[in-house]
């Protein structure tokens, strides 16, 4: 399954915490953007391209031992994002910087 189904609610997310979502890396089809502290810190949230049921894994990594696997449905995917910029502000320190991306 592509990502355009969970894009709109990508982009409305990241619109709302100032976040820039990557959509290639390698030549590949990504959805990835970096959290970053005002000590530059940063957290990796991304999402993995929707299962063939529709099902979601939001992954948040602070690049070195901090890791979260948050599962989700199309319908409660904003919740999730949500829950992992609050961990992804926890785990950088605080308030973030903002355009990341």
């Amino acid at each position: 399954m592509s990502y355009t189904v969970i894009d709109p609610i990508l982009e409305r997310w990241a619109a709302r915490h100032d976040l820039l979502i990557a959509t290639e890396y390698k030549d590949s089809a990504v959805r990835s953007t970096d959290v970053v502290g005002r000590s530059g810190k940063k957290v990796q949230i991304w999402v993995d391209p929707p299962g063939p049921d529709g099902s979601l894994t939001v992954h948040v990594w602070d690049y070195r031992t901090n890791r979260a696997d948050l599962i989700a449905t199309r319908s409660d995917l904003d919740d999730v994002l949500e829950r992992a910029h609050v961990l992804a502000q926890q785990w950088v320190g605080g308030e973030p910087h903002t355009r990341s991306g």
